[in-house]
C-alpha cells in the first residue's frame, strides 16, 4: 500500500467517472468548497471504519452542506458498496475502475479533509468521529469568517 498524501500538500487533480457515467474533474467539485475525500475498498478489512463512517455521514448530510463541504467517495465500483448508493447532495461517488487514482491518492482505505485552499488538512487510514471532524472544520480560519459573516 502506498503512503498517504501528507497534510499540507495540495490535492492532485484527477478525472473519474460518476455514477451516471460522466467524466468528473476533482477541481470542479472542490471549487469554493471543502472536501472530504474517502477512498473505499469494496469490503472493509480489520480496523477499517470507512463504511460505517459513510453511513453515519450520509445521515448527517445537512451538517456537511452547512459547512460548504463536499464528500467525495472513490471506489473501484461504488455500486457494490451499499453505503455509497443513493447518497444525497453534497455527497458524490466516483468510479475508479482500474484503481489508478486511488493508488495515486495513497490507496484505500483513506480519509482526507481538504480545505478550500486545496491543501490537505487531515490524512488518515481511519475516519474521525463526525463531531471531531465538524469541530475541526469549525476551527478553520475561513470557516470562522463564514460563521461570523452569516451571524
Amino acid at each position: 500500500m502506498r503512503d498517504l498524501m501528507r497534510e499540507g500538500e495540495r490535492l492532485p487533480s484527477f478525472v473519474l467517472t460518476s455514477a451516471k457515467g460522466q467524466a468528473v474533474r476533482s477541481s470542479r467539485l472542490v471549487r469554493g468548497r471543502r472536501m472530504v475525500l474517502l477512498l473505499l475498498d469494496e469490503k472493509p478489512g480489520p480496523g477499517d471504519n470507512s463504511h460505517t463512517w459513510l453511513g453515519e455521514a450520509v445521515r448527517a448530510f445537512n451538517a456537511f452542506e452547512n459547512r460548504d463541504t463536499t464528500v467525495l467517495v472513490l471506489a473501484r465500483d461504488p455500486r457494490r458498496i451499499r453505503e455509497a448508493r443513493e447518497m444525497p447532495s453534497p455527497f458524490h461517488s466516483l468510479r475508479d475502475r482500474d484503481g489508478a487514482a486511488i493508488m495515486q491518492l495513497g490507496g484505500a482505505p483513506a480519509f482526507y479533509l481538504v480545505g478550500k485552499d486545496t491543501r490537505i488538512k487531515v490524512a488518515s487510514r481511519r475516519c474521525p468521529e463526525l463531531r471531531q471532524l465538524f469541530a475541526l472544520v469549525d476551527r478553520m480560519p475561513m470557516r470562522r469568517q463564514e460563521i461570523k459573516a452569516r451571524g
